[in-house]
């Protein structure tokens, strides 16, 4: 039986596993934000480590992004948001992979049938993390979004939600309620905000690793 042996750097083994990955009929949320992450990475390392002297002058090439979003058959901000789920905690990554939650790209969708209705409505991450922000019982605000990719960020240590109260406050607009992300030093500037009489912290919350811990939990979410 004929075999094609091929040598294979670890970046091109990655590419060529997550392809393969990629294929698979049934693949979850959270499979798929992973495979997304590990491909991009592998190909920004190819990029770094390409003969810049080997391209043709003025030659524009694709960005890695770019790249990963064509051969998947998606949008660049649809791949950005499934590699996004990447930084949530487990039990948020769980509650992706549920079946409420269920995702299907585009080119899956299209070929379902109609026994497969619900998931070739499949959604985008953007909705997704929108019924989770509905799930948790969390309103709209200005400012940060509830899944916004600050509530990830490693030094994010507080989430506040609060009403602007004066034209002088250095966020927002008077009348506006507002959510922030924050970390310790901009937790401590809202709370001198406060004292002043700009805003009027409704809720906080500590921020553990995206997790949120409320301080109130029957107050404004």
């Amino acid at each position: 039986m004929p075999v094609i042996v091929r040598d294979l750097d670890d970046d091109a083994a990655t590419i060529i596993m997550v392809d393969s990955n990629l294929q698979r009929e049934n693949i979850l949320p959270s499979e798929r934000a992973f495979a997304y992450k590990m491909k991009l990475e592998a190909i920004k390392h190819q990029g770094a480590r390409r003969d810049l002297t080997s391209r043709q002058v003025g030659e524009k090439l694709p960005t890695s992004i770019q790249t990963v979003a064509e051969q998947a058959g998606e949008s660049q901000r649809q791949v950005q948001r499934f590699i996004r789920l990447t930084e949530l905690i487990p039990p948020l990554l769980d509650m992706v992979d549920e079946p409420p939650w269920t995702v299907s790209s585009p080119s899956k969708a299209r070929g379902a049938g109609k026994e497969d209705s619900a998931v070739s409505k499949g959604k985008t991450i953007g909705a997704l993390m929108e019924e989770m922000r509905i799930k948790a019982g969390a309103q709209n605000y200005q400012g940060h979004d509830y899944m916004d990719l600050a509530r990830f960020d490693e030094n994010t240590r507080h989430m506040i939600i609060f009403d602007v109260l004066t034209h002088d406050s250095p966020v927002g607009y008077k009348g506006d309620r507002m959510r922030l992300f924050l970390s310790d030093t901009g937790y401590q500037k809202a709370l001198e905000n406060q004292e002043r009489g700009n805003i009027k912290i409704l809720n906080h919350a500590k921020v553990v690793r995206g997790d949120l811990v409320y301080d109130h939990k029957d107050r404004v979410r």
